[in-house]
Formats: C-alpha cells, structure tokens, sequence
C-alpha cells in the first residue's frame, strides 16, 4: 500500500541526529544558521507554532492593551488547536468562510466580520498554496488590525519569503511538515517591542529535554519504517483480520502534541538538539523536492480532470500551489477511500483542519469536511501509480454539489456593517 503522508527527513538523518543528541551544540549557533538561512535579522525559534501562537496572542495583549473578550478572525478551517489557544487567552475566534477552489477568504468576506471588537487576522495558507495578502493587509492595516499569516503548510525552502505586509509569519517544521526537524518553528516579527516581550516570556518556560527529543527520533524512525510499500500493506491486512482499520492509528501518530495537558506540553522551549537539527535541514534543503512534489500533484489533478470534471479538487485554483496534501471532495467519501485501500492507496478522510466556530461554525465549511478525501501522493510512488490512481478516483468518486458563499451576500453583510460602524461613531 502506497502511504498517505511520508516523513520528509531521511534515515540516515534519524540515525545522524540520534547521535548528536550527545553533542547538540548550542542554541545561540543554531538560531545563527537559522537566520542566516532566511536572511531574517532576529527570528524567532520555539518548539512549535502553536507554542509561538500562544506567546504572540499573550504578548499582544500586554502590548497593544487588548481587552477580554477582544475577537480574532480566522481563516474558516485552521487546525484546532488555534481557536483553542486564543480562548485559553481569553480572545474569541471568529471564522471567515474560504473559496474551495483558491482556499483564500475574500476581502469582503474579511471585512464582514470586523467590529470595534477585533485586534487580529489570521490567514493560513493552506495545502500548500500560498495567498496574495495584498486586499487582507489593506483591510488589517485600515482597521489598525494585526495580521498574521500561518505558513505551516507552505514552505517552500530558501525561496519561501514571509509577506512584508504581516506583522507576524508562522513557519512549521513539525513532524509532517515539509523538510521536518520533527518539531520546532520559526518566525519572523515585525514589531520589535511585540518579539521583546515575546521573547521574555518565552525564556521563563522550561527547556524541553533531550530524553524526550530523542524519543521522537525513534518514533519516527519506526514510522518512517512502516511508511514503506510492503510495511504499509502487512499494517493495513492485520488490521483487516482484527476486524477494524489502521486509518486512526495512522492519523494519530502525526499527532505532535497528544494525550492530556496540552498547554504543559507546548509551553516549553525548544532543546538544543531540536534548533541544531532544524538549523541543519534548512542548510540541506533542496529545493528541487518542492518542484518535484508540485508537478506530481498537478499530474495528478491533469488526469482527475481529463477523465471526470465533476470531482471538486480543493484548492484547485490556489496561487501558487505546491501540493503539500492533495485533497478532493466527492459526495461519496467513505466508500471511495475504502477503494482506494482495495487497490492499495492509503487514502483518508482524516484531516487535521476543522471549521472555526464549532457548532455556531460556518454550513459551508462544515460540509467541505464531510465530503473531504486525501490522496497520496508522496514518493516513491511512481508517476504510474499516480495515474492509476487518478483514474480509480475518476471512475469511483461521485460528484457533490458545492457553492461559496454568496459573494453578494458577503458585501450586503459588508454594507450593514459599515451603517453600524457609522451610527457607532
């Protein structure tokens, strides 16, 4: 069975860094090969976006005075554990609803949901797409917002430039992450008064050990392990026998925070190990991976389309896109991933994104994630399998109907707003 997702770091790096947890290094000559690596006067290393997220939104608050119950806007689907951070941080996430097609939320769509209440965008670029911010930041630096873009999914090496126009970019290099350190992150502030007082509190957290670095090592060594063909296929059959499937094992081992006490676990600084690693994949980054990624993930879309342009491929119109995931919507999900596991594709419907908002979360985003299918794509599957596969979902998959918001709607909604604000004032 061809696997989902593979690792994106070498054996050979596991054994090497595994080794080196004896001999890390120091932290301030990893964070100078980092930021000599993006150029960046002063970046910003933690242990992981969200552990970054959290100090930003708690330094915001002492910084810029926000008040309780302040709201911040969010791309319509983020990772949950976004909105979980800015409640602990007693701020409300808002969500504003994407196009399935570019994955981007409109500037109407953005200016909708401001009120005298809101102090911050957050836009992702999501699947490996990469967003023009120039009407988002338009819009953020009128309304005296503060905009933040969450690059998790988008790295694209050396080249990969963070948008002047945000005042905070997020880069991940966690574990399934695009060149992963198997954690930490990078970013880049725009405010020096902001990154001080992150900076502050970031050096009272305790210092993640090497011990449980050197677990994730071996972890992932054992999953890079199973992530082969044969591996894969042998997980996938003894499940079969037990009567159940590995579709949540595997979901669950890409987790990289889990089980209780989610705050304890992010609220650390990086170990030594972690930065020299990280340092070390960035300077060996090739960026002819990302090339090569992208042309197999728009062969892929070349033959879904060819042979039935019903089935909604997500981000199909995204700027920029470099196929991180590859991801389809089809009005049959579950019985399409169960044939693609009969022809030996490791598909899901397991996604790490959810609509903002919970239960009051957008209809339209809601449905996205009952329709939503991702295909593998990594290699070392063969550009064969790719079209063999392609074809499989072209023949299997059923169309669903799916419409964006109403853009006029979206600028009625604009219109009243504004009315408000003017009677306001």
């Amino acid at each position: 069975m061809w696997a989902r997702k593979r690792i994106d770091i070498g054996v050979s790096d596991l054994i090497v860094s595994t080794g080196k947890c004896l001999f890390p290094g120091t932290a301030a000559s990893a964070r100078s090969r980092i930021a000599n690596y993006f150029q960046w006067e002063l970046p910003f290393v933690c242990l992981s976006v969200r552990s970054g997220f959290d100090l930003a939104l708690a330094s915001a608050i002492e910084v810029y005075s926000w008040e309780p119950d302040s709201e911040i806007i969010f791309s319509g689907l983020t990772i949950p554990d976004m909105p979980l951070i800015a409640a602990e941080n007693g701020l409300k996430a808002v969500g504003a609803d994407i196009d399935w097609a570019t994955l981007t939320p409109s500037a109407a769509e953005i200016e909708s949901k401001i009120n005298s209440r809101t102090r911050a965008i957050v836009v992702a670029h999501l699947m490996g797409g990469k967003l023009d911010l120039t009407e988002i930041s338009e819009i953020a630096h009128r309304h005296g917002l503060l905009l933040i873009e969450d690059c998790a999914q988008s790295f694209s090496g050396k080249t990969h430039q963070a948008d002047k126009s945000a005042d905070i970019s997020m880069l991940s290099f966690g574990s399934i992450k695009t060149n992963t350190a198997l954690g930490g992150a990078v970013f880049r502030v725009q405010d020096s008064e902001l990154q001080t007082e992150m900076e502050k509190r970031h050096a009272q957290w305790p210092i993640r050990s090497t011990t449980i670095f050197l677990k994730r090592l071996v972890k992932y060594f054992f999953v890079k392990t199973i992530s082969t063909w044969p591996f894969a296929a042998a997980i996938r059959l003894s499940f079969q026998i037990r009567g159940s499937n590995h579709d949540a094992m595997a979901a669950g081992m890409a987790r990289g925070f889990s089980g209780p006490n989610f705050f304890q676990q992010i609220r650390h600084q990086p170990s030594v190990a972690l930065q020299n690693l990280l340092a070390t994949r960035l300077e060996q980054f090739n960026p002819g991976l990302i090339a090569t990624r992208t042309d197999r993930g728009e062969l892929l879309s070349r033959v879904i389309s060819e042979d039935y342009s019903n089935v909604k491929q997500l981000g199909f119109s995204a700027n920029r896109r470099s196929h991180w995931v590859f991801a389809v919507l089809v009005a049959n999900p579950k019985e399409l991933v169960q044939t693609l596991w009969n022809r030996g594709f490791d598909a899901t419907t397991h996604c790490s994104l959810v609509p903002v908002g919970g239960d009051k979360a957008s209809p339209f985003h809601k449905k996205i994630m009952r329709h939503i299918v991702f295909l593998p794509i990594d290699p070392p599957m063969p550009n064969r399998e790719l079209v063999r596969m392609g074809k499989i979902v072209a023949q299997n998959a059923k169309g669903v109907e799916l419409q964006c918001p109403d853009p006029i709607a979206m600028n009625q909604r604009v219109h009243r707003h504004q009315l408000l604000a003017s009677k306001v004032d």
